[in-house]
C-alpha cells in the first residue's frame, strides 16, 4: 500500500523505511507486522497516520490495488 502511494523503501535499521518524495518524515514498518489486520491500532497509527493519509484515502486506495 504504500509502494501504491508513491512511498519508495530505503535502507533502515530493523524495520523497514519508506521515504516519499513530496510528503515530509519516513513511515517505519516492522516485518513482523505483514499479517496485521487495517483496523488494527498499531496499523492505523504507523502506516495510515505516519503516511499522512486519511483512513478514507487509504482503503480507497487499498480496494484500487486489488483489481
Amino acid at each position: 500500500m504504500l509502494r501504491a502511494d508513491g512511498w519508495q523503501q530505503v535502507k533502515g535499521t530493523k524495520h523497514l523505511a519508506f521515504e516519499h518524495s513530496t510528503k515530509s518524515g519516513k513511515v517505519n514498518v516492522d516485518e513482523k507486522w505483514e499479517n496485521i489486520k487495517t483496523g488494527d491500532w498499531v496499523f492505523r497509527s504507523v502506516v495510515i497516520e505516519q503516511a499522512g493519509m486519511t483512513k478514507k484515502a487509504f482503503e480507497a486506495l487499498y480496494w484500487s490495488t486489488r483489481r
